[in-house]
Order: structure tokens, then sequence, then C-alpha cells
């Protein structure tokens, strides 16, 4: 009886070690790292180096050396940052949660990377956790650093061209810093709310391209993007449903008629559409990521 116990036991913490290995598990990681050493370093200074650059370019007021100083009385408000912070988080998880997976590029990569000894689930995870889940944590602290230090930097350039040249202090540029409390709010009851509505949709959206990266390979960069304009049109025909149904007597099908903080749950709290959406893109996250580690197997077969 204690020998069958044993040969039980046994097999169980085979299996569990087939599925994953804590040191196997790191060693994949320090190959991965010494494999793309350079990639990783770079990927962070070029991502900021790119943010900076556009954000140079788009801040009122232009220095024109030996021609005088172009102001402007139009502020650069908080959320005027929102496009860059939209179009940067589309380019980069492109490049980056969209490049999941090198190892299976081509024939030559995916022989190297099938004989490495590791299970199907530390690979999976391994991309997930640098490509996916660094990256949703990153890339937002990254923007808003960089927006920070470039305004920074932007304005004390200006403001000392200005006074150097005796130009009038009304042609000193007006630029905000960047704050996430217009995506959030400031209200400490739906504070919670609207932090899980932005990240579960931040989430989803970077899952699409993830799983995308399974499927389009290099083509991902351009269906990618494609991808997440589908589920924007999703949500679209979401609403319009739900408008439909709540104002049956709109003109067309297609006009959204919709006050999207009516009707509300929990004791008026939670608006029905950001409750339902909330719910769909954390479902949908959790499906893509179980349909890519498939998707994966399939590819290692």
């Amino acid at each position: 009886m204690d020998q069958n116990n044993k040969e039980t036991q046994f097999k169980t913490m085979n299996t569990q070690n087939e599925f994953f290995s804590l040191s196997r598990f790191w060693n994949l990681l320090k190959y991965d790292f010494n494999s793309n050493k350079l990639h990783y370093i770079a990927t962070l200074p070029v991502a900021m180096l790119g943010i900076a650059t556009v954000l140079w370019i788009a801040f009122p007021g232009e220095i024109k050396m030996g021609h005088g100083y172009s102001g402007t009385s139009i502020p650069f408000k908080s959320n005027s940052y929102n496009i860059f912070l939209f179009l940067g988080a589309v380019i980069y998880g492109i490049a980056i949660v969209g490049n999941s997976f090198p190892g299976l590029k081509n024939e030559k990569k995916t022989l190297k990377h099938l004989l490495l000894p590791s299970s199907n689930f530390e690979k999976f995870l391994l991309q997930w956790g640098v490509r996916v889940f660094l990256f949703l944590v990153l890339y937002p602290i990254l923007f808003k650093f960089t927006a920070d230090v470039t305004s920074e930097i932007y304005l004390a350039i200006h403001k000392h061209y200005v006074s150097s040249n005796n130009l009038k202090p009304s042609l000193f540029p007006q630029i905000e810093k960047f704050s996430f409390e217009q995506f959030i709010g400031n209200n400490p009851k739906t504070f919670a709310l609207n932090l899980s509505f932005v990240v579960a949709i931040y989430t989803l959206t970077a899952s699409i391209v993830f799983f995308g990266g399974t499927i389009f390979k290099r083509w991902n960069i351009l269906l990618g993007p494609l991808s997440i304009m589908g589920m924007i049109l999703i949500v679209f025909i979401y609403l319009a449903i739900i408008s439909n149904i709540l104002n049956p007597s709109q003109r067309g099908f297609w006009d959204i008629n919709l006050n999207i903080n009516d009707p509300k749950l929990f004791d008026d709290l939670i608006p029905l559409t950001m409750f339902t959406t909330l719910i769909c893109g954390i479902l949908f996250s959790l499906v893509l990521w179980v349909a890519t580690y498939f998707r994966f197997k399939e590819k290692e077969v």
C-alpha cells in the first residue's frame, strides 16, 4: 500500500516537473536574455527617444535660430497627450507584443527553439511575462516619465531663450503635465472601477496583438492594428444594439443615442455599459491567452 502511494506521488511530481519547473524556467529566462541582450537593453531608450521626439515636435512654440521666435497662445493640455499615448501603445505594442515567439519565425529558429530543455508552458509563460505583462506595466510608466522629463527640458530651453532675448512673457509656451486622472478620475467611490475598466481595455488590446503574433507572424505589423480596429467595431456594434434596446424610437440602427452612465448597478455607482465591457474585456483577454497557448503548442507539434 505504501509502495503504491510512493509511486503515485512520484508520478504526480514528475508530471508537475514536466509542466513547470522553477529552476528550468529560470535557466530559460537567462538563456532568452543572453540571446536577446542587445534587443532588451536598447528597447527602453529607443522607446523613450521616440516618445520624446514626437512630443517635442508637437509641443507649442518654436525657436528659429536667426529668425526670431514663433509662439502660440494654444496651451498643450493634459488631454493633448492622449493621442500620442494611444499611438505609442499601438506602435510599441505591435513591435514588442506582436513579435512574440520569435523562435518560431523560421525553420532554423524553430528547430533550435524545440530543442530547448523546457516545457511548452514555460516557453509560453516567458513570452507572456516579457512581451505582455512587462509591456502592460512598463509602457504607461515609461510614457509618463518621458513626457514629464521632455516637457521640463523643453520649457527650460524656451524659458532661457525667451528671457535672454527680452521677448514677451506671453510667448512662453503653456504645457501641462500628463496625468492618468483624466482616465481614472478622482472620485474615491469609482476609482477602483475606472482603473479596472481602463486596465481591462488596455489588456484586451495587447492580448489581441499577442494572439495575432501566433497567426499573422511577420504580417502582424499590418493585421494587428486591423484586429484592434475590428475590436473597436465590435464595441461600436455592441453600443448600437444596447442603444436600440434602451431607445427603440431612435431613427436608425447605427445612431447611438445612449447615455453610458445609465442605467447603473450596485447602488447607482457602476454604469451597466461599463460593467459589462469590463467583464467582457477580462474574459476575452483570458480566452485569448489560452488560445495563444494552444496555438503555440500546435506550432511545436
